[in-house]
């Protein structure tokens, strides 16, 4: 089973005939965009006031995601922004990818 059409389309195309797709998808009920008032009050329980910045990365790390490079990017557009904020959300220990405690990005 391959949870995406490209992967599914790619597999058919190298001759696996017997895959399948399988549609993932989200429940709308329990994963929806916030409104405004939800927004604020999330921003605020993380700390964030009303007008920082904020970039919020999900990702494994592996080095295919760069999130060292992310990271220098981030940084050097916050230089002049004192109310600009990154927060990954990944695995703290990984034999890949980036080594978050030799990093001095602030």
């Amino acid at each position: 089973m391959i949870i995406s059409k490209f992967g599914f389309e790619e597999a058919k195309r190298a001759g696996v005939f017997n895959a399948g797709y399988l549609q993932i998808s989200i429940d709308t009920e329990s994963w929806k965009q916030p409104t405004p008032e939800e927004r604020r009050r999330i921003r605020s329980i993380m700390g964030f006031e009303e007008d920082t910045f904020a970039v919020l990365t999900v990702a494994d790390n592996q080095e295919r995601k760069n999130l060292s490079t992310a990271m220098q990017i981030f940084a050097d557009f916050a230089k002049d922004k004192p109310n600009a904020r990154y927060v990954l959300v990944t695995k703290k220990d990984s034999p890949v990818g980036w080594d978050w405690t030799i990093s001095q990005l602030n």
